[in-house]
């Protein structure tokens, strides 16, 4: 089975270890005879870890063609990167997982922590932090509702599911 892993950063040959979980997971899909590629969001340049080949975006139109992939996994998925790239490419793979790991199925600023009282609030900032939210939860509602049969989820919790499709109900 050959998989592509879609990710916002990688860990990299600078020792940079950012979602260094996805990495783990994706040794042991290695181990267990996956062919598992990465394409990187924050990279600039291909590189090789661990046997797995992590593409750039730059490259990534070059090689779609030539590799079949069976999977497509999407860890924290955003709409930034992760939905454009989904709605561009979505027609190359049989069956999409999106991995839901925190803000980016929540209302932050309903579940986060209200900042300490010594922190400096920006309501400005918090607005817009609602508006994405809304735009988000309006996005990928229209997209899960369209493309379904081909989608599966994996939330880090039971709550955090739950909070994802009442949000979603609500646009």
């Amino acid at each position: 089975m050959k998989v592509l892993v879609v990710v916002t950063d990688y860990p990299n040959l600078q020792g940079g270890l950012a979602l260094a979980y996805v990495r783990t997971r994706n040794v042991y899909y290695k181990e267990r005879g996956m062919e598992v590629e990465v394409l990187n969001f924050s990279a600039n340049e291909d590189y090789s870890i661990d046997g797995i080949h992590v593409f750039c975006l730059k490259n990534f139109d070059k090689i779609i063609n030539e590799n079949k992939y069976d999977l497509l996994i999407c860890h924290a998925p955003n709409i930034r990167n992760h939905y454009f790239f989904i709605e561009k490419y979505d027609c190359y793979f049989k069956k999409i997982i999106l991995f839901f790991h925190g803000h980016e199925v929540l209302k932050v600023n309903k579940v986060y922590s209200v900042p300490y009282p010594f922190v400096k609030r920006n309501k400005l900032l918090e607005n817009v932090r609602d508006l994405y939210d809304e735009c988000k939860f309006f996005v990928w509602r229209r997209y899960i509702e369209k493309n379904y049969k081909k989608l599966a989820f994996v939330f880090v919790s039971r709550w955090m599911k739950e909070e994802f499709l009442y949000w979603c109900t609500q646009v």
